[in-house]
């Protein structure tokens, strides 16, 4: 049985999540191209990843990995 992530702070997740990614980075050699805070060129192909803020990488991370996650072993989204 999955632990229900909700049990944990999304904002304390967050926190750790953003301090190791970090920042903005264009490695030719990272496959997922253009990549600030952990969301990628790649993956958000119409996302001006360049100029990217915080907070909407936050708003990214909740809906599309808490949120998910939480639906999937919850059947509830952020409850902090």
């Amino acid at each position: 049985m999955l632990r229900c992530v909700t049990d944990m702070s999304f904002d304390r997740i967050i926190e750790f999540t953003l301090q190791e990614e970090g920042g903005y980075v264009n490695n030719p050699a990272d496959p997922g191209g253009m990549t600030k805070y952990g969301i990628s060129k790649r993956s958000y192909p119409n996302l001006d990843i360049a100029n990217l803020t915080i907070d909407q990488a936050k708003a990214i991370y909740e809906r599309d990995f808490w949120n998910q996650l939480c639906a999937q072993t919850c059947g509830r989204g952020r409850s902090d």
